[in-house]
């Protein structure tokens, strides 16, 4: 069995007696239960992956090196009128990061490319990043 955790905001959640789970806590938690063989990640914000939550997570066999970042665009101005709490520069520190504990990870992402407003200039390719 695998577990692919869907879109959702998944910093903290709370449990059923009102303690607050962090999403490190919550694939520890996983990752304990027998006949899940594969955890994934997908859809998560750049500000979640930190040097602590990377290594901790290649320290667990069962999650699979593939991470699904959310960059939406390669160009700042943009990501700030989409109110992303993040730069593009952020965005690719996030990405070093992983690849600093994993050695071949899998990096998706998605980018939107008719942000209303944007203007030609801000059409930067995101293969900068």
């Amino acid at each position: 069995m695998d577990f692919v955790n869907p879109k959702m905001d998944l910093e903290t959640w709370v449990g059923m007696e009102g303690e607050k789970w962090d999403l490190l806590y919550l694939i520890r938690q996983i990752h304990k239960v027998d006949g899940i063989r594969r955890i994934r990640l997908s859809s998560i914000e750049p500000r979640i992956i930190t040097e602590n939550f990377a290594k901790s997570l290649s320290e667990l066999p069962k999650v699979c090196p593939h991470f699904h970042l959310s960059m939406q665009s390669g160009c700042d101005t943009t990501l700030r009128r989409m109110n992303r709490h993040y730069t593009s520069g952020e965005y690719f520190e996030k990405c070093q990061m992983l690849r600093k504990y994993f050695a071949y990870p899998a990096i998706t992402t998605d980018v939107i490319v008719g942000f209303p407003g944007k203007q030609m200039k801000n059409l930067r390719p995101p293969g900068h990043l």
